[in-house]
């Protein structure tokens, strides 16, 4: 099938592309795909052509089998990209998400057949559409946290259980420990700053109260400061909550080592909690205070 730009995004993509160019560099955010030459210098017409497998009526993804821009045309030069197949959806939070979750996509492919690997990784493109869909009316507060952690982890981690039960939560707890850790090494060398540890704690609290706060989806009770120990019990925490609704509340206790891994290595702050909602708790106590640096 050979399409023109505005053709194909009339029909394919009407709700996400504003212009041809976005279209082609949208491509580049798929997971699965192979690029050779492309040139992103403004708006420039292409022929496409595109091979895709049909999806049923109302879904928001398709699987595209092969893209190849024929010509584009940028001072009468002919430039060629061929994308191998991959999964484009017609959301644009989607894409971007998938973009950064990657890295995922490596530990199966390192774990499983290529088959298998292209099956979960189109399951998780239709779970996470269909989580937006569901969920697109939370206030901005709360969606902050469904739409960048709890979302993308479950649509992920059930995509991969789907197909391998045995590995999945493995996985999951592999790659978000990962991740916690950078944010740990992170806070480490931040930590070196003059002036981070008074900083850090003026503004403790305060985020606190924005970001685990009620119009983020959390209960809470935040104590007064005593000999430079901060406290703060969570009641309620959005991430049980929604993965519970999801069908994954055993992914709450991974998102709960996070915070020991990100925050119980910062050099000159001594970060504890007893116990947490994600562990069976009825609350999470945490404990925040200045110690001394280690030699």
């Amino acid at each position: 099938v050979i399409l023109n730009a505005a053709l194909l995004r009339t029909h394919l993509l009407r709700r996400m592309i504003q212009d041809d160019i976005f279209f082609i560099t949208s491509l580049f955010s798929i997971g699965n795909i192979s690029k050779e030459i492309i040139n992103e210098d403004g708006r420039q017409k292409c022929l496409l052509t595109v091979d895709v497998i049909p999806r049923s009526e109302g879904q928001e993804t398709i699987t595209v089998k092969k893209v190849i821009i024929l010509k584009h045309y940028s001072n009468s030069n002919v430039k060629n990209v061929i994308f191998s197949k991959g999964i484009l959806s017609m959301n644009k939070k989607v894409n971007k998400i998938i973009k950064q979750k990657l890295n995922y996509k490596k530990e199966l492919q390192n774990r499983l057949p290529e088959e298998t690997c292209n099956k979960i990784w189109e399951k998780i493109h239709q779970r996470l559409t269909s989580y937006y869909e569901e969920y697109k009316d939370l206030p901005k507060r709360i969606a902050s946290h469904t739409d960048t952690f709890i979302f993308p982890a479950a649509a992920i981690y059930l995509s991969i259980k789907e197909y391998a039960p045995d590995q999945a939560f493995h996985i999951m707890e592999k790659m978000m420990k990962e991740r916690a850790i950078k944010a740990g090494e992170s806070f480490a060398k931040m930590s070196k700053i003059p002036g981070f540890k008074t900083l850090f704690f003026k503004i403790w609290d305060s985020m606190s109260i924005t970001a685990f706060g009620e119009k983020s989806g959390f209960k809470n009770k935040i104590y007064p400061v005593q000999n430079g120990e901060h406290k703060m019990d969570i009641t309620h925490c959005p991430y049980h909550h929604y993965l519970t609704k999801l069908g994954c509340p055993e992914l709450t206790i991974l998102f709960c080592k996070n915070d020991e891994y990100s925050y119980g290595n910062i050099p000159g702050i001594k970060f504890t909690r007893t116990k947490t909602i994600g562990g069976g708790a009825e609350l999470c106590d945490f404990k925040i205070s200045k110690k001394a640096f280690s030699s």
